[in-house]
């Protein structure tokens, strides 16, 4: 008895009907919406603010408090925080609720 196959990418192998990851949602989001993502995909403190759906002073306070954890950065001579993609998909995925 053979098993069902399910289509597969022939570039990646993964399947072809997936749901692409919360980390590339949010990339695609980002160069939509001309956004800047480094070499190393993180974004300014700003776009991590309208990605997450906060303010970016509940950002600060996370930072300042310890609160929600999202893992951030300094980066560059301005010394501006920075988010990794991978981090804030992370914490999304982590703070999604399963009805």
């Amino acid at each position: 008895m053979t098993t069902p196959t399910e289509p597969r990418c022939p570039h990646c192998g993964g399947p072809l009907d997936a749901q692409p990851s919360t980390e590339a949602q949010l990339r695609a989001w980002c160069v939509e919406h001309g956004h800047f993502i480094s070499p190393d995909d993180a974004v300014h403190e700003d776009v991590a603010a309208l990605l997450l759906d906060r303010a970016p002073g509940t950002l600060a306070n996370w930072r300042a408090n310890g609160g929600a954890g999202v893992p951030f950065f300094r980066a560059g001579r301005t010394g501006r925080v920075r988010y990794r993609l991978r981090d804030l998909a992370a914490h999304i995925d982590a703070s999604r609720v399963n009805d």
